[in-house]
């Protein structure tokens, strides 16, 4: 019991020391100006040879590529068939030799 208490107060120590002797860099105006503007240009030259416009069949395909709700949706939707055909499988055990089941 006694080596287990120490342990404890000897790692807890060892925490305190680590998280302590962290200094952290303070931001400079300058810097953060010279990395923003180096990331406007590289974004200016990323999308300077994209299309400016686009027909409906694009924007739907690129709005349900970025559709974050939808693809939850559909995944869940998986997940829970899934999971119902391994209950049903689970509960019909000897059946489950004479099914043909693909996921």
């Amino acid at each position: 019991m006694r080596v287990l208490k120490y342990t404890f107060v000897a790692s807890l120590i060892l925490l305190v020391a680590a998280c302590s002797s962290r200094n952290p860099d303070p931001l400079i105006k300058e810097e953060v100006q010279a990395s923003a503007q180096e990331d406007y240009e590289l974004l200016k030259e990323s999308t300077a040879n994209a299309p400016m416009e686009i027909d409906l069949y694009q924007a739907l395909a690129i709005a349900i590529k970025n559709n974050r709700e939808l693809r939850i949706q559909v995944m869940d939707s998986a997940l829970a068939k899934v999971r119902l055909m391994s209950l049903s499988l689970t509960c019909f055990p000897n059946y489950r030799l004479m099914l043909d089941i693909k996921f």
